[in-house]
């Protein structure tokens, strides 16, 4: 038996070369929280004064000070330099707080350190945990029908008692995934009655 060693060091060479792939996504994350801890440092911190629409007659607008009432009039939204109509706020259209032109004021710089930028994984998965653990179960169970056949295996039936109206099963699926995914949506964002999830 005669081994060409020549043919075995160039693909040695070669399986040695490294190849260049984008970074893991956790990589990605950690990089992007390092730059936004950065850039406390280096950027000013300062915010608008916001006006909202409540139930009721009267805007609010939220300044540095606290709250002050505005009766909800389109005189005193041109007044502010908000050129929007009423009805889109009746309307629910407008839900966040609409900042106010020429209203910017600097606010106290919050500074984020090392210890800081190493806490902010455990915060945020402290303040996303029950969508992390739907995801998991979701997750999961999609695992375990996919690895018994059990999904397969029921499209196949359905696909088989549905003949000829093929396009009603097509249907059907569609719409039972997009109103799972709206009852979802409803569970995680509580209603709070004023066109707003919270």
């Amino acid at each position: 038996m005669v081994y060409n060693f020549h043919y075995v060091r160039v693909d040695l060479i070669n399986s040695m070369v490294l190849k260049r792939t984008f970074p893991a996504p956790l990589t990605v994350l950690m990089i992007v929280i390092v730059i936004a801890a950065t850039l406390t440092w280096l950027l000013p911190a300062g915010k608008f004064n916001t006006l909202s629409y409540k139930n009721g007659n009267s805007f609010i607008i939220e300044t540095k000070n606290g709250e002050v009432l505005l009766p909800f009039t389109q005189k005193a939204a041109d007044s502010l330099g908000i050129r929007i109509n009423l009805e889109s706020f009746k309307n629910g259209d407008i839900r966040k707080p609409v900042p106010i032109p020429g209203t910017y004021h600097r606010l106290e710089q919050n500074l984020q350190s090392i210890i800081n930028i190493l806490q902010s994984p455990l915060r945020g998965i402290y303040e996303a945990i029950e969508i992390i653990l739907f995801l998991l179960m979701i997750g999961s169970f999609i695992n375990i029908f996919s690895a018994s056949g059990a999904i397969e295996k029921g499209i196949v039936r359905l696909s088989y008692k549905m003949k000829g109206r093929e396009t009603w099963l097509i249907r059907f699926t569609g719409s039972s995934d997009w109103h799972t995914g709206k009852r979802y949506c409803k569970c995680l964002f509580k209603w709070n009655g004023n066109h707003e999830y919270y």
